[in-house]
């Protein structure tokens, strides 16, 4: 059967009998969210880190060039230069997270951060909160954030986020460590937050001598997003192009994943051929095949993979991942049963959302806040749901 007919019965209408609602739901995003978005410490990776060692060496040397600005500074009240600012570029998939996951690791293993000198910020795919990168830091705040600021509360809020960014970078660059600042999935961020960096960067060029925070920023987004000419001119850019892997990498990936599990040499060659190197895509071949020993026939693409494995859940799984596809790549557990009593429908029980922590499906960050496993996930059934909406 093909893969639109498959998911023509996947749509909220099998979901939610539109009879049985008195009104139509509508959700409505709080300015921010009680709960931030923090990528989680224990995030599963399944296999060893593989290839991007240049990458890897490029990111540490851009770290260290920082450390040697804070000592600099320190001895010589030097007046320092752009901040810098390490851009990581690749399609989704590429593996951009991973290399700032290793990257980080290799900082905390090595005692090389001493100090709490790491902030994550995030942008949604759908559903984006005003300064959504920022609200680690924003939730610190008193003053509540107006879905649509005027300009006299952004220029506040920027202040507010600038100072706080200030004052930790001071903090820990006394002990000769560079504030982290890592933002992630730019190309989803929304007006305030790039108007927040903008400020922060060009903030930082106005200090000289020994009072300059030292602030290492890493970024980043999909191969369409073009960066705002501010941060180019205003920074110190250096951007990191990830493409896909070299057909050895991807064969000693393969060989990772499997764990030495014997599969043939025309699967492997499959895999490597319709991959484009791309380590999201192989890793769900790979866990395809250890799932299924006796596979006749490989999916022609990922898209058709992730396809065949939400037609093949259980119903109740299945109404999860379709209502939390549209409410975005992050989202509360509450709301997601609301939509779902809304319906007449059964609340999500525990052994549902573990099922399809299990399946690889979504990520608990904190509480009741889940989140896709990656992106592509998210973005998949949510566009195949949209061919049968009207």
């Amino acid at each position: 059967m093909p893969v639109k007919e498959k998911l023509s019965g996947i749509s909220l209408y099998t979901l939610i009998p539109l009879k049985n609602i008195e009104r139509r739901i509508t959700i409505k995003d709080e300015p921010l969210l009680s709960t931030p978005f923090i990528i989680p410490k224990n995030r599963i990776i399944n296999s060893r880190f593989t290839g991007r060692i240049k990458e890897l060496d490029y990111l540490r040397t851009l770290y260290s060039e920082v450390i040697a600005r804070i000592k600099r500074q320190t001895s010589s009240k030097e007046i320092q230069s752009k901040p810098i600012i390490a851009a990581i570029k690749g399609d989704a998939g590429i593996g951009k997270t991973r290399l700032v996951k290793e990257f980080t690791d290799r900082i905390i293993s090595t005692n090389e951060s001493k100090l709490n000198n790491i902030i994550y910020g995030s942008s949604l795919s759908t559903g984006q909160n005003s300064y959504g990168m920022f609200s680690e830091i924003l939730k610190t705040q008193s003053q509540k954030i107006k879905s649509k600021p005027d300009n006299e509360s952004n220029t506040a809020i920027n202040n507010f986020i600038k100072e706080v960014l200030f004052r930790e970078a001071l903090k820990v660059n006394k002990q000769n460590i560079p504030y982290i600042v890592m933002l992630e999935d730019m190309q989803w961020a929304d007006e305030s937050s790039l108007s927040a960096l903008e400020h922060i960067v060009r903030s930082i060029n106005l200090f000289s001598g020994n009072a300059q925070p030292q602030i290492f920023f890493i970024l980043n987004y999909r191969s369409g997003f073009k960066p705002r000419k501010a941060l180019r001119t205003e920074g110190d850019y250096r951007e990191i192009l990830l493409s896909g892997f070299t057909e050895g990498e991807t064969e000693k990936l393969i060989a990772d994943l499997t764990c030495g599990s014997e599969i043939t040499g025309k699967i492997k060659e499959i895999i490597t051929r319709r991959s484009d190197g791309n380590p999201f895509n192989i890793e769900e071949w790979c866990t395809l095949i250890l799932d299924n020993k006796k596979l006749s026939q490989i999916p022609e693409t990922v898209k058709h993979l992730l396809v065949e494995k939400v037609e093949n859940l259980l119903p109740e799984e299945r109404s999860v991942l379709i209502i939390a596809s549209v409410l975005g790549r992050k989202f509360e557990l509450k709301i997601l049963n609301d939509i779902l009593k809304r319906a007449g429908k059964e609340q999500v029980t525990p052994k549902v959302m573990q099922s399809l922590i299990e399946k690889r499906f979504l990520v608990n960050l904190t509480g009741d806040i889940y989140e896709f496993r990656h992106d592509i996930l998210q973005e998949t059934i949510y566009r195949y749901l949209k061919t049968t909406l009207k």
